[in-house]
């Protein structure tokens, strides 16, 4: 996701979630499961609006946008957009916009009820160790007081000790309260959960 593509996935399917092995049944069930966990911590609501990091062909965009205000999906990938936009076409409060990968959209302080960030993170700690900080800052700025940062999967580093530190230090540094620190809630896929709210 840091680095653009050019070519047509053979699937949508194919250019995501690896653990699928390309079973649409499993791929949507997961994407299903992914909207049910957020709807548990109420952060869906009809008067919010969500910013999703690496929304990749746009299927949580798709899973959410009857239950939102608003969804902006930002990806690196043209190809990724492209794809997203053609599946959102027909959803008036889904917005899909392409990104560089090392900045948030120019969106209005507080505008923003919840960042999501479904295996995002671990591409920004592999393009460079300064970046998660980074997007996290900028995602403290676009939401509202006692708003949340929910990260599923920081990194695809091997252990959870490292994971945990850096969540914790760069949520002390920047102004967020740990309510999540790497559980693992959902059946279907093993991501795990750091879950982030800005102080009110």
């Amino acid at each position: 996701k840091i680095a653009s593509s050019t070519a047509e996935p053979p699937s949508p399917g194919a250019s995501v979630a690896l653990y699928t092995l390309g079973d649409q049944d499993l791929l949507d069930g997961a994407t299903a499961e992914i909207a049910a966990y957020l709807r548990g911590l109420g952060l869906l609501g009809k008067r919010r609006i969500v910013l999703d990091l690496g929304c990749g062909i746009g299927r949580l965009e798709l899973a959410l946008a009857g239950e939102l205000r608003r969804v902006i999906g930002i990806d690196v990938s043209s190809v990724m957009v492209a794809a997203a936009r053609r599946r959102c076409a027909h959803l008036p409060n889904v917005e899909i916009r392409h990104c560089a990968g090392t900045d948030l959209p120019e969106l209005a302080r507080g505008s923003i009820d919840c960042v999501t960030a479904v295996d995002s993170f671990p591409y920004l700690v592999q393009a460079h160790p300064s970046l998660p900080e980074r997007i996290a800052r900028q995602a403290h700025r676009l939401l509202g007081p006692a708003r949340d940062l929910l990260i599923l999967n920081y990194s695809y580093r091997r252990g959870e000790t490292r994971d945990l530190a850096d969540v914790l230090r760069l949520a002390d540094a920047i102004g967020y309260a740990v309510l999540r620190t790497g559980e693992r809630p959902l059946r279907l896929w093993d991501g795990r959960v750091f879950h982030l709210r800005k102080h009110g």
